[in-house]
């Protein structure tokens, strides 16, 4: 199975606990970026009241949740 058909197909808490331990790298023009996946959450998208995609809100922030299967959405927090 390819990891476009993985990611979609899926269940939400199966694909949570089979990323940890894994690593995850992105390679860009400013250079490759890697790390351990040490943390998932699992969310079940616009039915689950906590995802940013509830009620099927759509920003260009959460554009991520709303590509294809395996892609990858960052959500940073920022603390004072």
């Amino acid at each position: 199975m390819d990891i476009q058909k993985y990611f979609e197909s899926a269940e939400t808490m199966d694909l949570a606990q089979d990323m940890l331990g894994h690593t995850f790298t992105y390679e860009s023009d400013q250079g490759k970026f890697s790390g351990l996946i040490v943390e998932t959450e699992a969310y079940l998208g616009p039915i689950d009241m906590a995802a940013h995609s509830y009620n099927g809100r759509h920003t260009k922030a959460n554009d991520p949740l709303y590509q294809s299967g395996g892609t990858i959405y960052i959500y940073s927090i920022h603390s004072c």
